[in-house]
């Protein structure tokens, strides 16, 4: 019996030394997340007439070359629209959202992911590179494909 107590005694201890997180620490996983990008996509003029109520509005930040970071796909979208982007757009779970990114917007005539094709718009940020946590990351869409 006396072991036994020493033995409990020994655990309460050492649960007791622990550390703890200082108050207001994030955990290891949330800070991994990122923060968010966000902004307001409008038209330009000339491309007012261009959209239709069936076109596919993709939001995506790219890092360089290679698979963007993060994606955004939306339907039915009225121009001006405000956008944010979070870790949850990732192309790749466990991917930290962070750091500078360029971000396009893009309409899409047949909703289909991928290079732009002839009848698309797209715009890219006025703020390039942007870095994750703006709030100004605007984008007026002007180009057409």
């Amino acid at each position: 019996m006396k072991l036994f107590l020493s033995g409990c005694a020994l655990l309460a201890l050492l649960v007791g030394c622990q550390k703890s997180p200082k108050a207001g620490a994030m955990a290891p996983q949330a800070l991994s997340q990122g923060g968010s990008i966000s902004g307001q996509i409008t038209l330009a003029p000339e491309m007012m007439s261009k959209v239709g109520p069936t076109d596919t509005l993709y939001i995506i930040a790219k890092k360089g070359a290679g698979p963007p970071l993060a994606v955004k796909r939306l339907a039915n979208i009225t121009f001006p629209f405000h956008y944010e982007m979070t870790a949850a757009d990732v192309m790749f779970p466990g991917t930290p959202f962070q750091g500078e990114v360029q971000v396009v917007a893009r309409v899409d005539k047949d909703g289909n992911a991928g290079p732009a094709q002839p009848g698309d718009l797209e715009g890219t940020s006025t703020k390039s590179p942007a870095r994750v946590g703006d709030g100004d990351v605007n984008i007026v869409i002007n180009k057409a494909y």
